[in-house]
């Protein structure tokens, strides 16, 4: 049970960050949600790695005024020292 509310805590965290990223408008705090090699698919995009995210996110992230996400609960698989999750986001 401590891995799973370890791994609750930070992956909150980590979407706390991307949230107030988008918010602020901050393209690279928004990429350093991601891992180097990490990727991001929305709207019928896929973007790899934080280079290709950061510019996707400035170029979208400059036709609007504001932006709010709301997010629902991480769903999480927890076990022998890694954590995946999910979270959707509207």
């Amino acid at each position: 049970m401590t891995e799973l509310c370890v791994a609750d805590g930070g992956i909150r965290q980590l979407y706390a960050r991307y949230i107030d990223a988008v918010w602020r408008k901050d393209a690279d705090a928004f990429s350093m949600c991601f891992a180097e090699n990490g990727e991001w698919k929305i709207a019928g995009m896929h973007m790899r790695g934080r280079a290709e995210i950061a510019g996707t996110i400035a170029r979208l992230l400059g036709v609007y005024e504001r932006v709010l996400l709301t997010v629902s609960p991480p769903v999480l698989e927890v076990g022998a020292g890694t954590a995946v999750g999910r979270v959707h986001c509207l």
